[in-house]
């Protein structure tokens, strides 16, 4: 297969699962922790090829472990299944927040088309969730969440009809 990352050849796991697991590793794009590198006889400031690796099965003993790790991330068949995995990553990370605003405007475009407004309205309001610009429930409080002071809730007036003096002055 050609250098073409978009093909589904790439989606498939390589037979060899060490090796399945070291494009894993280096498509993931973490370290290892201390303790996982210590069993596998790593040095603490092994590099993520070092780690790959050694995670594929190659002896970090070797006096040539750092050139193999090197030679062995670059084998064909590991580029291109590392590079499959990220393009499959990539796209279920697309799958977020605009595709799902897209879902759910045809949800309601489909409940207006059948006049189901309440839910065309629960879409909305999904919509909105999504979008960041609406709060199921919003409290108001002062500095650092603490409590308002009582002198800032204070008492509501209600006020009805217009006040005295607009009473008294009459027409213009």
């Amino acid at each position: 297969m050609s250098g073409d990352t978009s093909g589904a050849m790439l989606m498939v796991a390589l037979r060899n699962p060490q090796d399945e697991r070291a494009c894993q590793h280096l498509a993931a794009g973490f370290g290892l922790t201390p303790e996982e590198r210590a069993k596998r006889l790593l040095r603490p400031d092994a590099t993520l090829q070092e780690e790959a690796a050694a995670v594929g099965g190659l002896d970090t003993q070797a006096s040539s472990f750092k050139a193999n790790a090197r030679k062995y991330c670059q084998r064909k068949q590991i580029r291109e299944r590392v590079a499959g995995i990220q393009y499959q990553g990539a796209a279920l990370a697309s799958t977020s927040v605009a595709s799902l605003l897209v879902e759910a405007e045809q949800a309601r475009s489909g409940a207006m088309t059948k006049k189901d407004f309440s839910a065309a309205n629960a879409c909305i309001v999904t919509k909105a969730t999504l979008a960041g610009i609406w709060r199921n429930r919003v409290e108001a409080t002062g500095a650092g969440g603490a409590p308002l002071p009582a002198a800032a809730v204070g008492p509501t007036i209600i006020m009805t009809g217009a006040p005295p003096a607009a009473q008294n002055a009459g027409p213009a």
